[in-house]
């Protein structure tokens, strides 16, 4: 073989942009091919039951019966052996676990008797896949079968929360405080998570009482509650410098930001907003009682088509509060599903059209680089 061809350095880029069947060929080769092309094969594990499949056969129960879920269950009983060669070959090449299920009738997967016999077998002094570093389970409801992954080493989370019958409306308190504490307790040294569950404003003190406990966590993002004043207010939120509130429903928006809040126990330092709102004026009063002195991305959605004097307030206040501003994103939701007659504007008269002039107290940011600002009522 060419010595060129035992250069670390060079077989990392050229694995890379193989295809994994071509990857995977790579490791009959020699030693250090196999050692390099099994780290960039399990470097993102993105498929459960194929890194199940690294501790025994894997076997699927398929149903042609509508609402039957396909069922994952192991071929073999695992034991000391299989954990063994598990942990010496692969565990530790895992940095990032993805875990997705369908949110429809026609691909469901039950993965529960993959979970319980990992459970049951796995040795308790190592974690599962001890190098794990982010966590996305967007799949089971709170009952935390992405639990028995978590462990100290990981820095980034994401998770969707729903109940057991897949209902996105009806999570129980109790459910949420457990994914809470598993959360905080396991993986104490976050510094990225994202929870995305319907937007009922009683599940926003189990969420307060996480930030709080995560004292490294840098970015924050959940639904856009109706009133975010809580998640804004807390001494958690001081410490973030991303924070991101989305639309997790079509219908449901930010309507109160609250404020002013006291000094250390609001989002300061925040670098990165997004927030999805009813109207401009649900976030205008946080930006007026508080300067963001550091803020250089935001990012805001809004249901409601507003009126000149409504975007000329909130740009001065905007421009005045966030001075470091260099990427500014402002949209209209303008899909027709969004909207509901009760709380969104008709569109404007010619003469109540949005202007640059409405706009251009903006200018005095002077590090902007990309404005967008996408109003139905901006002239022709």
């Amino acid at each position: 073989m060419h010595p060129l061809f035992l250069v670390p350095e060079l077989l990392i880029i050229v694995f890379r942009k193989l295809k994994r069947l071509d990857q995977v060929h790579c490791t009959l080769v020699c030693k250090l091919w196999s050692e390099i092309a099994l780290d960039i094969l399990w470097n993102r594990a993105l498929a459960l039951e194929l890194l199940a499949n690294l501790l025994a056969p894997v076997k699927r129960t398929s149903s042609s019966i509508r609402m039957i879920p396909n069922i994952y269950s192991f071929g073999a009983l695992l034991d000391e052996h299989a954990w063994s060669r598990f942990h010496s070959m692969y565990s530790s090449r895992v940095r990032t676990l993805c875990h997705f299920s369908p949110f429809s009738d026609s691909d469901l997967s039950d993965f529960s008797s993959i979970f319980q016999e990992i459970e049951a077998t796995r040795p308790v002094s190592l974690p599962i896949l001890p190098e794990l570093r982010v966590l996305e389970w967007r799949s089971d409801p709170v009952t935390f079968q992405s639990s028995i992954f978590m462990h100290d080493k990981i820095k980034k989370f994401i998770t969707v929360a729903i109940d057991e019958s897949q209902n996105l409306e009806d999570v129980k308190i109790s459910h949420l405080r457990s994914l809470s504490r598993a959360i905080s307790t396991r993986m104490p040294f976050l510094t990225f998570l994202e929870v995305e569950l319907y937007p009922r404003q009683e599940y926003v003190a189990s969420l307060v009482v996480l930030l709080n406990n995560l004292s490294n966590l840098t970015h924050f993002g959940t639904s856009a509650f109706d009133d975010i004043s809580p998640i804004l207010s807390c001494s958690g939120a001081s410490r973030l410098q991303s924070l991101k509130l989305f639309a997790f429903v079509f219908d449901k928006a930010t309507r109160k930001s609250g404020g002013p809040f006291p000094e250390g126990n609001y989002p300061a330092r925040l670098g990165n907003l997004a927030v999805c709102v009813v109207k401009y004026s649900a976030i205008t009063p946080f930006f007026q009682h508080h300067d963001l002195v550091y803020l250089k991305t935001i990012n805001i959605k809004t249901f409601h088509v507003e009126k000149p004097v409504s975007v000329r307030l909130f740009f001065h206040i905007l421009s005045r509060s966030c001075p470091a501003l260099a990427f500014v994103y402002v949209a209209f939701c303008n899909d027709d599903y969004w909207l509901r007659d009760d709380e969104v504007s008709p569109p404007a008269p010619n003469e109540e059209i949005v202007t640059f002039d409405d706009m251009k107290t903006m200018l005095n940011c002077k590090n902007i680089a990309d404005f967008l600002s996408s109003i139905t009522t901006l002239p022709a």
